[in-house]
């Protein structure tokens, strides 16, 4: 059991900036959510689904967060969060080594995912849904955070997590479930350069195994450069939220064909058991295109136009 302590100065100088509280909601529904937290400008979104279901409903594991004022403790002031169990654990204060909330404690079988670790997953929570680009990237922020943080780290369980697009390559060829939620490259970071190694808690950490059953070979089988990637790891040290670790802010930004359609699968679950959950936090509109004075809009599960479509020289119609 760790004990934590947050220092906060009430009343003297910036106490709003150290002691805020993460917050988070997830009454409304996982399209909800996409729809009016996550998705930005220059992207026209269709078809959300909820772990191959509808995502017309609320569900525990989506939702909503914000960390007013500055983002101090997460990185990120507001956004979109997914977990592996319900997500209003992220906003309970962090006073021990390992908690999890919610969750069905049953295995799924999403095969990306289960690409990402060896381990069993459990606690899926998986949304996804078409998308129109205006421009010629789709990009956003986020975070992930785990309650597998530090102890676990080179363990035998890997939380995973990833970010999976489907759709046409500009370079060429086609995206097919590529996994977007990379490492950058720490030796050109902050020039934004990707190593092919996905972000989870075997790759992004301390750079040193955990005290439970961490042994430095298990990362090293992932990625023998994994210790390098330290500089994109943060301990949490307070109590304004639960998770023990998280990493830093980190950007997703990847080439697409503007009017094309394009589909993305956002996936978190519990890599070998039920607990200890993990989160992912998704800035407020960052999912967004690089396109200039275009709103994101759904309309009855179908693309609205004129928004989409909107490239340089060309109009797509919905027919």
């Amino acid at each position: 059991m760790k004990t934590k302590i947050t220092i906060c100065l009430a009343a003297v100088m910036l106490p709003w900036l150290l002691c805020s509280q993460v917050n988070t909601d997830n009454t409304q529904t996982v399209e909800w959510y996409v729809q009016n937290v996550l998705v930005g400008a220059g992207v026209a979104i269709s078809n959300v689904q909820y772990n191959g279901g509808s995502a017309a409903v609320p569900m525990p594991s989506v939702g909503q967060f914000d960390n007013l004022p500055s983002g101090a403790d997460i990185g990120l002031v507001e956004g979109m969060i997914m977990g592996s169990g319900d997500i209003t654990l992220a906003s309970q204060n962090n006073i021990g080594g390992g908690s999890w909330l919610g969750g069905t404690g049953s295995s799924g079988v999403d095969v990306d995912l289960a690409a990402i670790t060896p381990n069993p997953i459990f606690d899926e929570c998986i949304v996804e849904f078409d998308f129109i680009s205006n421009g010629d990237s789709i990009n956003f922020n986020y975070v992930f955070a785990s309650e597998e943080y530090d102890e676990y780290v080179c363990g035998s369980v890997n939380d995973a997590f990833g970010f999976f697009l489907t759709g046409p390559d500009p370079s060429g060829g086609v995206y097919t479930a590529q996994n977007i939620a990379l490492i950058p490259d720490p030796s050109a970071w902050p020039t934004l350069v990707y190593t092919s190694t996905p972000v989870s808690i075997n790759t992004v950490n301390f750079g040193v195994p955990g005290s439970t059953a961490g042994s430095g070979a298990n990362c090293t089988a992932i990625d023998p450069a994994w210790a390098t990637y330290n500089i994109f790891y943060t301990q949490n040290l307070g109590t304004n939220y639960e998770y023990d670790g998280r990493t830093t802010v980190l950007p997703v930004k990847v080439p697409v064909i503007c009017g094309q359609t394009y589909h993305i699968k956002l996936a978190i679950g519990d890599g070998g058991d039920g607990g200890w959950d993990s989160g992912v936090f998704i800035e407020k509109g960052s999912f967004s295109s690089n396109a200039i004075s275009v709103n994101a809009e759904i309309a009855n599960g179908d693309f609205d136009l004129p928004a989409v479509g909107k490239c340089v020289g060309q109009v797509v119609y919905r027919s």
